[in-house]
């Protein structure tokens, strides 16, 4: 019995530490990453007391004019909806009130893209 309240007072810590997290990321969110996007580097900053993880890809075989348009196709199927248009190089998506901000540039020859979860901001 003793060994059953243990487990059922970690459980319950788990849930709590997990649903309160400030911190966002691309997978707290579930950002559809493409197959053909690579992750090249992750880094954490702080806005507004919470904590973003950017992620950055290497797209294999993009291209910079018409990624964007492809990609906003892919994550409206899956219900994220498009607030903020800044295409060929930028877009701002919610779904469920959560809400990501995507870039496309070029580096080195390659198709670079940022992908930032991004707080709500406070109305």
């Amino acid at each position: 019995m003793k060994n059953r309240a243990v487990i059922f007072l970690l459980v319950i810590i788990s849930i709590f530490s997990i649903g309160c997290s400030n911190k966002y990321t691309v997978e707290s969110l579930d950002v559809p990453i493409e197959e053909n996007m690579k992750l090249e580097s992750t880094k954490e900053g702080e806005t507004e007391g919470k904590t973003v993880e950017l992620s950055t890809y290497v797209v294999e075989n993009g291209a910079l004019d018409s990624f964007l348009f492809e990609y906003e196709k892919k994550l409206n199927d899956k219900g994220w909806k498009t607030t903020n248009n800044l295409k060929p190089n930028g877009l701002v998506v919610e779904k469920n009130n959560k809400k990501v901000t995507i870039l496309a540039y070029e580096r080195e020859g390659n198709l670079m893209v940022d992908v930032i979860p991004t707080p709500k901001e406070k109305e």
